[in-house]
């Protein structure tokens, strides 16, 4: 049952071994055409490998009606937020044909990362590096849709590279899940970054550039915003203790976002080369920065979904209007 692992491109980052330990941990599924294998809001409790049929995930949109986000077929996964995070189902997923494949329950799973088994964070990565490129799927479907909201006009200003700034080390302790790092873990991690204070309004990074550092905000707030014809128009703001950058560093393409200071900012910053080593370290530090990398790649996951679906909820009470008036 397990031998379609070798054949899925979404694993391929996985070594044999790996996925022969993956073979191992997982439990057999199946469903029938028409039945729904989650729903938006239950618990996330366990990944699906798909072996064999077709299923479909949609989200709830505005007006209680749903929008298509995509379809899953054979070697692809679903569910894969079970494994990141520990926030409910954001989408539902249904049968598009009689479907069977693969199941490893969140529990499982994480009581064999916390034993130290290698192939876990193969795995772990591989899931990043997933959610990261469907991210970017989703934020390519928000800017060729044909409505959409405009914020207002934003004039950039200047961007000042300070060094470090105080005891930036210290202010890891009040910033959620990055606390895990610990004092020790916070220390080591800024001495390899570098802090920089944005001016609330600065042009932090271009359009369709190249993404070359992970930017943690310690204080103040960051907007991802879309350029538009009229305007920049916001997708996702990410206050103290989240990060951005991580769908062009873990998928290598260029962004069509821009990024921009909502307030005056204090960011630290952390070159392509040293997140690449931290990456797949065992050292304490690193393993609690990438558990937080996962939950902020499924939380900007889960707010580019519901903007796509508010734009496609839009489009839909349009056409329904120009129905009407025909």
């Amino acid at each position: 049952m397990g031998n379609f692992l070798q054949d899925s491109e979404q694993l391929s980052a996985l070594s044999a071994h790996a996925r022969a330990e993956l073979a191992k941990a997982t439990d057999q599924f199946s469903i029938r055409c028409g039945e729904t294998l989650f729903r938006q809001g239950m618990s996330a409790d366990a990944l699906y490998i798909i072996g064999s049929g077709k299923l479909e995930i949609t989200t709830r949109t505005p007006g209680d009606t749903t929008a298509a986000v995509s379809a899953i077929g054979p070697g692809e996964v679903v569910g894969e937020f079970a494994l990141l995070d520990d926030g409910l189902r954001s989408a539902n997923v249904t049968a598009m044909a009689d479907s069977e494949g693969l199941r490893i329950p969140r529990a499982r799973f994480l009581a064999l990362l916390a034993d130290g088994k290698p192939w876990t964070l193969e795995l772990i990565d591989a899931l990043r590096c997933l959610v990261a490129i469907r991210t970017r799927v989703t934020l390519e479907r928000i800017a060729t849709a044909e409505r959409y909201d405009v914020s207002s006009l934003r004039v950039p200003a200047y961007l000042r590279e300070t060094g470090m700034v105080g005891d930036a080390a210290g202010l890891f302790a009040a910033l959620g899940r990055l606390a895990e790092l610990g004092t020790d873990g916070a220390a080591k991690l800024t001495a390899r970054g570098t802090c920089l204070t944005i001016p609330r309004g600065t042009l932090f990074t271009a359009a369709e550039s190249e993404t070359r550092a992970l930017t943690i905000v310690l204080r103040g707030a960051l907007r991802s915003v879309l350029p538009r014809r009229e305007g920049r128009e916001q997708i996702m703001v990410h206050g103290p203790g989240e990060m951005t950058g991580l769908v062009g560093l873990f998928d290598t393409s260029q962004q069509n976002l821009v990024l921009e200071a909502a307030e005056d900012t204090l960011a630290l910053q952390l070159p392509r080369a040293i997140f690449e080593d931290m990456r797949r370290s065992p050292e304490p530090y690193a393993l609690a920065l990438f558990a937080a990398v996962g939950r902020q790649l499924v939380r900007d996951q889960r707010r580019a979904n519901r903007h796509l679906g508010r734009a496609v909820s839009l489009e839909q009470f349009n056409q329904h209007c120009r129905k009407s008036a025909a």
